[in-house]
């Protein structure tokens, strides 16, 4: 789904939201006292406006704020991805005693091809810098950034859980893991803080605890990469969105070849990924629309508050990062 407005519709939006700079609603969420209203009612004399063919201008008290909220989900995002790691560890230790995989109807009919990990994991380096790169040159490129960093956090933090709750055997049976031992709470860290800077890839060798099933952190970054480029790349780059979709099912079809994940780990990964940036980005156009029903979500409070300033229409459009800094907004 494109967020994309013609001049005419994106200034009366924006107009709107200028001179009202509220969002009402009362008729919805009768179990949540959310009263957008009074929380934006103080935030009219933090900025000013200036209504022309680029939109708004916005004041540097306003700007300096939605920065703060940008570094506030990276540090959310480092928290959740240095959970799961943690995790990790503590699920290697609990790894059953008996070995063998489980029965998989893919897996069980297809000779393990070990290199395809270090093939995906190349190209999951290659598709994550495409989209900074696309983030880093975006018109909008706060607004962007905070949406994928919350995202990603909430996906982490999604995987910390189910990896945790219900551990399985490994999938592969040449995938070399590190011994098994009870480890204190400090040794559990350093473990975590050694795969955390390694980003959690095999290729570089700094992952060699097994466990994380259920479901595939892989899957999750090839396939949130690629909604991330179609959902904010200009209309003209659609050849770049069909290889970042090829791009994540290539990735996909290799990890199950390698029996690096099970198959219903990659199929959850599909599952739980573009759901949550699906309904992302429809309770963004649901708070456009004083129609809040995604409060029901867990996280719809975090939404809420990087959200209630910046959801709006925008058109994804390119532009050199220090040449407008207000057009970040």
């Amino acid at each position: 789904m494109q967020y994309e407005a013609v001049s005419g519709a994106y200034v009366e939006n924006l107009s709107s939201t200028v001179n009202n700079h509220q969002l009402h609603k009362s008729s919805i969420c009768d179990n949540e006292n959310i009263d957008i209203n009074e929380e934006n009612e103080t935030e009219n004399n933090q900025f000013t406006t200036d209504l022309s063919s680029h939109g708004m201008l916005i004041s540097q008290s306003f700007y300096s704020k939605e920065r703060f909220k940008v570094l506030l989900a990276f540090i959310i995002l480092v928290f959740s991805f240095f959970l799961s790691t943690i995790s990790l560890i503590l699920t290697h230790n609990r790894l059953p005693d008996d070995k063998a995989p489980l029965p998989d109807l893919f897996l069980d009919n297809i000779r393990p091809v070990d290199f395809l990990l270090y093939i995906t994991e190349i190209q999951i380096i290659v598709v994550v810098n495409i989209c900074i790169i696309t983030i880093f040159f975006h018109k909008k490129r706060l607004i962007v950034a905070k949406r994928c960093f919350l995202m990603l956090s909430i996906l982490y933090c999604y995987r910390a859980i189910t990896m945790t709750i219900t551990v399985l055997p490994i999938s592969s049976k040449t995938y070399y893991c590190s011994p098994q031992k009870t480890s204190s709470l400090l040794e559990t860290l350093k473990k975590a803080f050694f795969v955390f800077t390694g980003l959690g890839l095999s290729i570089n060798g700094q992952q060699k605890y097994c466990g994380d099933s259920i479901f595939s952190g892989h899957s999750t970054i090839l396939i949130f990469a690629y909604l991330v480029l179609d959902e904010y790349l200009p209309k003209k780059f659609q050849f770049l969105k069909k290889l970042a979709l090829l791009n994540a099912l290539a990735g996909m079809v290799f990890l199950l070849i390698s029996h690096s994940h099970y198959s219903i780990d990659v199929l959850l990964a599909y599952y739980v990924t573009t759901r949550l940036f699906w309904t992302y980005h429809q309770n963004i156009n649901l708070l456009m629309n004083n129609n809040l029903h995604g409060c029901k979500e867990w996280w719809f409070g975090m939404f809420k508050y990087f959200e209630k300033n910046t959801a709006r229409a925008f058109t994804n459009e390119f532009e050199i990062p220090w040449h407008q800094q207000e057009s970040q907004i």
